[in-house]
């Protein structure tokens, strides 16, 4: 999911060096509309893998929609009864231990239990739910924390080979003046790469 945006703020802030700095290279020529559609469509591109590859490798390891809320049983701490070691022991007999009656909806609970679910009391809501299997967590841990550190880390790899004395507002001043000289004719040497 954070590999369209993963290092969009470095690049955003650094395109109006880029956009000078190609100025300079190509003898006056402003190209800042190619740069900043640039910009605009590589996320909108990455959006398409970002968003589908997650979902399709989350179908691939049994994702299990979430139960519907009217076959949820409250399991607050005053609804769970003395027989129930726990909370989720509570939730998991609730859907277990049912004769005749399907309470999971598309699938029988021993289905979604031979996938890896399993059934707990969503502490926050008061109700019973469950638990996706290990693969699908794993999914989904890799796709919001792994995917989008390993996009950021490129972009700040990127960052480390800017020219460092593009850094400066010092140097930033001298390629201004450098394309000003351009603009006259004159011919200048580059600021940042001497």
């Amino acid at each position: 999911f954070g590999a369209s945006y993963g290092g969009a703020f470095l690049l955003s802030d650094l395109v109006s060096d880029v956009v000078d700095y190609d100025e300079l290279l190509t003898g006056g020529k402003r190209r800042e509309a190619s740069y900043l559609m640039a910009i605009e469509f590589l996320p909108k591109f990455m959006n398409i893998p970002g968003e589908c590859v997650p979902f399709l490798m989350m179908a691939f390891y049994d994702y299990t929609r979430p139960l519907p809320s009217a076959l949820r049983p409250s399991c607050s701490p005053t609804s769970v009864p003395d027989w129930a070691s726990s909370a989720d022991a509570y939730c998991s007999a609730m859907y277990l231990n049912t004769t005749g009656v399907n309470r999971c909806g598309d699938f029988t609970c021993p289905e979604i239990v031979a996938n890896g679910v399993s059934f707990v009391c969503n502490d926050v809501l008061g109700e019973c739910g469950i638990r996706q299997n290990v693969s699908v967590r794993w999914v989904l841990q890799l796709c919001f924390s792994v995917v989008p550190f390993l996009c950021i880390a490129i972009s700040v790899v990127g960052l480390w080979f800017y020219p460092k004395p593009a850094r400066s507002e010092l140097m930033q001043e001298g390629l201004v003046a450098a394309i000003t000289k351009i603009r006259r004719r004159e011919r200048v040497d580059d600021p940042w790469r001497p």
